[in-house]
């Protein structure tokens, strides 16, 4: 009995034996060989930190067009791209309503005018006519002085007198009146002749025809007497000067200021940048989710600015600070152990190293290297020994 146990037991450890041995063939044995570690040189390069946002190109003057006057377009004299000089003209609405408003206006002036003459004649006739009355009171007067003339031929001529001082008062009010109707009239006939003259729309400002909203045969509502707004004829867009409004996160605020460098892309030229610069921060922050974010006004000085067209979608780097001739490593690099940054020469040395500024993708270093120096490029990396799994001939792989 004691013979077979041993046996027994023999046999368990030649299979345990033997499954150890197979799986310490394929962990160290049979697994590939690792590649020896990626290396870099530290070199001199510039260093640029920058803060990322988006924004939409913009002209530089934006104007609605609208019209003062009311009614039917008979004619549209531009199209969609068209560049125009301040005065040109855009579109024109049919007339013959306010023709008609003007000769109305006319033939009230020309009343208003000959009711004026009509008042003046009128007040003319009555100042003879007491002229004559204070020449017969001023006789009266002298005769019953004599007694050439009874009393009441006096009271006579001094009511006729008065009368006529009253009348010229009126007279001269209904001239007043007369004069200011003139007056009124003048003024609706220049309105009128205004809103004829408005039936002809042209330019506001020089520029390039964004849009056009409207086309022949299309009835247009004033913008300044329709409640609504009016109806809006076209935009045009003074392109001299192409701006990007953008969005900068509150978090870089601190960094930005005006006249700073920005690097426009767009998705229209994916390949190429275009040069900018900071025109303006807004001093007031807009919440939005629960994001704040702050205006940022961007002129493009490229050359082929123009090639930038309103409402495009931008991507915004505003560079906040340009290191040249630095000291730069990989961050990919750089470790941090005990609070200090470690970078592993190619050697396998340690060395601890002192870092300025980064831009995410590299270090400008500070102390602890020198140009040309190897160091590994994958700081993160070790060797199979340090950080392969155990084997234990019992069980428990891995780390514990």
């Amino acid at each position: 009995m004691k013979r077979k146990s041993k046996i027994w037991l023999g046999g368990f450890l030649f299979v345990v034996l033997a499954a150890g041995v197979t799986a310490a063939y394929f962990l160290t044995i049979g697994k590939p060989a690792e590649p020896p570690p990626r290396t870099t040189k530290v070199r001199r390069g510039e260093l640029k930190e920058t803060a990322a946002l988006s924004g939409t190109v913009q002209a530089n003057i934006q104007v609605e067009v609208k019209s003062r006057a009311s009614g039917e377009v008979s004619e549209v004299a531009v199209v969609v791209g068209a560049v125009v000089k301040q005065g040109d003209l855009l579109i024109k609405l049919d007339p013959v309503d306010e023709q008609r408003n003007v000769k109305q206006a006319d033939v009230n002036l020309k009343s208003a005018n000959s009711r004026l003459a009509e008042a003046k004649a009128n007040l003319a006739i009555t100042e003879r006519q007491a002229r004559l009355a204070d020449e017969k009171l001023a006789s009266r007067i002298k005769a019953r002085a004599t007694g050439a003339v009874t009393e009441e031929d006096l009271n006579m001529a001094r009511a006729d007198a008065e009368v006529a001082a009253a009348t010229i008062t009126l007279r001269k009010a209904q001239v007043d009146s007369a004069d200011t109707q003139v007056t009124i009239a003048q003024l609706a006939l220049d309105e009128s002749n205004l809103r004829l003259a408005q039936t002809t729309i042209t330019a506001p400002v020089g520029g390039t025809v964004l849009a056009i909203n409207i086309q022949k045969g299309a009835i247009v509502a004033s913008g300044i007497s329709n409640v609504g707004g009016g109806t809006s004829l076209m935009t045009l867009g003074d392109l001299s000067i192409v701006h990007v409004l953008g969005a900068l996160d509150e978090a870089d605020v601190g960094r930005v200021t005006r006249d700073l460098e920005v690097e426009v892309r767009v998705d229209a030229y994916p390949d190429r940048k275009f040069d900018g610069r900071v025109a303006l921060v807004s001093p007031l922050g807009k919440m939005v989710s629960n994001v704040v974010t702050f205006d940022l006004d961007v002129i493009v000085t490229d050359k082929d600015a123009h090639l930038l067209l309103p409402g495009m979608s931008a991507d915004l780097q505003v560079v906040t600070s340009r290191t040249r001739g630095a000291l730069l490593i990989p961050a990919s690099a750089v470790r941090v152990e005990e609070r200090e940054h470690v970078v592993t020469m190619a050697g396998g040395e340690r060395r601890v190293v002192k870092l300025g500024n980064g831009d995410g993708a590299s270090y400008v270093v500070v102390e602890g290297l020198n140009e040309g120096d190897e160091i590994v490029a994958n700081a993160g990396r070790t060797t199979s020994s340090s950080s392969g799994p155990r084997f234990s001939l019992f069980g428990g792989g891995g780390r514990r």
